[in-house]
């Protein structure tokens, strides 16, 4: 008798031992986990299109919602610049030495710099050349 009733203690340990642990392994996965790598994390990036200089668009994308790369135009768009500077803001507005970032906005004006010149000004500071044409189109608006 005082051997069954070592089993049945011994039993009785094991079953409140495996509910012990299934307990605690469950409650674990129930802590939330730090995310360490954000790739892996889905984010929903905001609808803006950037208008690139040879006329296409592209959007935000990535875990950064950065605006994607213009596309390389087919056309050599070192003719419309020179001397470091560059075509760039959202809609191609900007004539600059570096990328800068701008509201995506799509101002009819906008049109007037799809054909102008982004070079390094008399002051050193990269600008749109002011051509007769650039200044007419640009008066319309």
């Amino acid at each position: 008798m005082h051997h069954q009733g070592n089993t049945r203690l011994l039993i009785l340990v094991g079953v409140f031992s495996l509910l012990t642990v299934g307990l605690i392994w469950g409650s674990l996965s129930l802590v939330p986990q730090k995310v360490t790598n954000n790739s892996h994390v889905n984010r929903a990036c905001t609808a803006e299109a950037k208008i690139c200089p040879d006329g296409s668009a592209v959007v935000r994308t990535g875990p950064n919602c950065e605006f994607a790369v213009c596309p390389k135009a087919v056309t050599n768009t070192n003719s419309r610049t020179s001397n470091g500077c560059i075509i760039t803001g959202c809609s191609g507005q900007i004539c600059d030495d570096h990328e800068v970032i701008t509201t995506c906005e799509a101002r009819p004006e906008y049109a007037c710099y799809i054909s102008a010149r982004c070079e390094r000004q008399l002051n050193g500071i990269c600008g749109w050349t002011m051509t007769a044409e650039l200044v007419q189109c640009l008066r319309r608006y």
